[in-house]
Formats: structure tokens, sequence, C-alpha cells
């Protein structure tokens, strides 16, 4: 069950950086589904600009998650619909 949604204000805002857009996506996601940081306890994102491991790795850390399951598939246009198997059976195995 996907229970909030969070876009960026890419491309609208080309001085935020792909970091930055990850984190206010992430934000406005939690936000719509009423979550604190403190429900979560994994992290999935994909995106464009050569965002890296690494950086959901920062993300994760900024936001203070301490997941227990990230991906950080990059897949290109697919990566959501690949990355949902994967969430489906992060949540099976809780």
């Amino acid at each position: 069950m996907i229970v909030g949604v969070g876009l960026s204000d890419y491309p609208r805002a080309p001085k935020l950086s792909a970091l930055g857009h990850m984190l206010q996506a992430s934000h406005r996601a939690l936000k719509d589904a009423h979550l604190k940081i403190s429900d979560v306890d994994g992290f999935m994102a994909t995106g464009q600009q050569g965002i890296q491991y690494d950086d959901l790795c920062t993300a994760a850390e900024y936001l203070g998650i301490r997941p227990t399951y990230m991906d950080g598939s990059m897949t290109g246009g697919s990566a959501f619909e690949c990355m949902l198997p994967n969430a489906m059976e992060a949540l099976r195995c809780e």
C-alpha cells in the first residue's frame, strides 16, 4: 500500500542539487502520509542527475532515518516499477 507521495520542484528549482530534490520529495511524501521520521525504517529512491548509492545513505542520515532496508535501483524510467517488488518483499520480511 502506498500511503504518501512527494515530488520535488524539479525542473522548476534548478539550483537544488539532485540530493536536494530527493530530500524535498522525501519530506513531502512523509507529510502527505502523515508520518513522522520515527515511523520509517526503510528508504528507497531513484532519480536523475547522477544520484549515487552514497547519496541515498546521505539522504537517510540527513532525514534521521536508520533504515533496515535501502534500495537505490537506477534502472531509468522503469525504476519505480522495478522497486515495487523489492518494497513488497521488504515489508513481507518485517
